[in-house]
């Protein structure tokens, strides 16, 4: 409660414009809810993109839109038609997906998918190590 507190001081007297949130859905709505009216919320947390965006957050700060962008897209899309049907079967698809990218230390499996599509964007910097064979075979095998 302290952090929310702390979050709308900063909205209001910080001139900040938002924030990422990486908390709990209770939390999120929280600020959604108490903040001014031109506060920016985004997660950071990309199994709740369906979930701010339902709360009145802006979106997501996400991991998973390097490799599922469309997806994430069509989502967002259905659901600002007013298909929440679609929207949330997208969501529920995505989720093992999204899930894998954060088994290992980040951001050492998104480059991992990444490199494997041949989008050659390097390897982690220490102290984060890249993926092992055996752990690139598995994270390739949740993102099918």
């Amino acid at each position: 409660m302290i952090y929310f507190m702390l979050t709308l001081i900063q909205a209001v007297v910080m001139n900040r414009i938002g924030i990422k949130q990486c908390g709990s859905d209770e939390e999120l709505a929280a600020i959604v809810e108490k903040a001014p009216k031109d506060f920016l919320v985004y997660t950071g947390e990309d199994a709740q993109s369906l979930t701010t965006l339902v709360l009145g957050g802006q979106g997501t700060i996400s991991v998973a839109s390097h490799l599922f962008g469309n997806e994430m897209a069509t989502m967002r899309r259905a659901l600002n038609h007013g298909d929440i049907t679609q929207a949330g079967q997208i969501q529920r698809r995505l989720m093992p997906k999204m899930a894998a990218l954060f088994t290992q230390p980040s951001p050492a499996p998104v480059k991992a998918a990444l490199n494997a599509q041949h989008w050659l964007v390097g390897s982690t910097r220490l102290p984060i190590l890249p993926l092992t064979t055996n752990e690139q075979s598995q994270l390739l095998n949740s993102l099918k």
